[in-house]
């Protein structure tokens, strides 16, 4: 059986696959637009994603988004009731804060709790009627 493995990048995270099968190469390439197609409306690295205007109008406005990242943010919610907070995808304060790019030591514990304090996941606002996001 044929088999191909490839490598990439997409939402600053490295990824592979094994795909097996005589159409491995096709199955790739549609995988791959896919995720290039998630990563435009995801990526909170793109300033035109459906996250970055999210994010940027945040207290401010709703905006209309992509029914794709609607269904994302919606199955977030529940994974945040689900674990009762464990996991929240409003981490994106933390994110900055932490910084973990740049920098040389981690925040201190009483910045990583006052982030922690503003991440309330009843601040994210869904509306299906018009498919838009409130933050």
């Amino acid at each position: 059986m044929q088999a191909i493995e490839k490598h990439f990048s997409l939402m600053n995270t490295l990824g592979s696959c094994k795909i097996f099968g005589a159409e491995a190469e096709e199955a790739f390439l549609a995988m791959k637009a896919e995720l290039c197609r998630l990563e435009d409306l995801l990526s909170r690295y793109q300033r035109h994603s459906d996250v970055s205007k999210i994010n940027r109008a945040a207290g401010r406005k709703a905006v209309k988004v992509d029914r794709a990242t609607f269904e994302v943010l919606k199955r977030a919610q529940e994974f945040t009731t689900l674990s009762e907070g464990l996991f929240t995808i409003l981490i994106g304060p933390l994110v900055d804060l932490w910084n973990y790019k740049r920098a040389k030591e981690k925040p201190s514990q009483a910045a990583i709790q006052q982030v922690l304090s503003l991440l309330d996941p009843t601040d994210l606002v869904l509306c299906e009627k018009d498919c838009s996001v409130l933050l």
